[in-house]
């Protein structure tokens, strides 16, 4: 079974592999980490302006404006087929086009308080989600994910525990 989890940035996917890890459970992928899925292109043209492994986003919050984070699609096939009952866990401006090649579609869903409080973690890695303008863009595109995931059936996550999300995507797995 694949399944993928997804969300806005700072609704816990990269927390939720992490905590999956340290208890043995080696099907939860970042795909922030994922060698050679994602890559930056310009919203205005299409062009890719480079692996996000070698390409390190230029201006600040201005580069999010501006640019977008996508898989590409030959490489998430090889990362789907390559492990056993695969839990992706990660977000893209794409992300829409990949519903399809997933058993069961996770959506980690955060209130407004919880989301901004998570985004402004100090020890978090990511550098979007700094300032409230971006907050609002990321809220948006949450909403967004919950839109177009509807006809999915989702599971939809409202929790900021850990564990129990932990607990809530790995019983996906054991009901089949």
């Amino acid at each position: 079974m694949k399944i993928l989890v997804t969300g806005a940035p700072g609704t816990g996917k990269t927390t939720l592999v992490e905590y999956a890890i340290g208890h043995g459970a080696d099907n939860f992928l970042d795909t922030d980490k994922l060698k050679g899925l994602c890559e930056w292109r310009s919203y205005e043209t299409g062009n890719v302006l480079g692996s996000v492994e070698d390409t390190e986003p230029q201006g600040g919050e201005s580069w999010y404006k501006t640019c977008g984070w996508y898989w590409i699609k030959s490489r998430m096939n090889e990362i789907t087929t390559q492990v056993d009952d695969p839990i992706i866990c990660g977000s893209a401006d794409n992300v829409m086009e990949f519903y399809n090649y997933f058993d069961k579609v996770v959506l980690l869903y955060k209130s407004r308080e919880d989301l901004v409080s998570n985004l402004l973690q100090p020890g978090r890695e990511q550098p979007n989600g700094k300032s409230p303008e971006h907050h609002e863009r990321i809220l948006l595109w949450q909403e967004k994910l919950l839109s177009t995931l509807k006809p999915y059936s989702p599971l939809i996550i409202e929790d900021n525990n850990i564990e129990t999300v932990f607990n809530k995507v790995s019983a996906i797995t054991a009901k089949v």
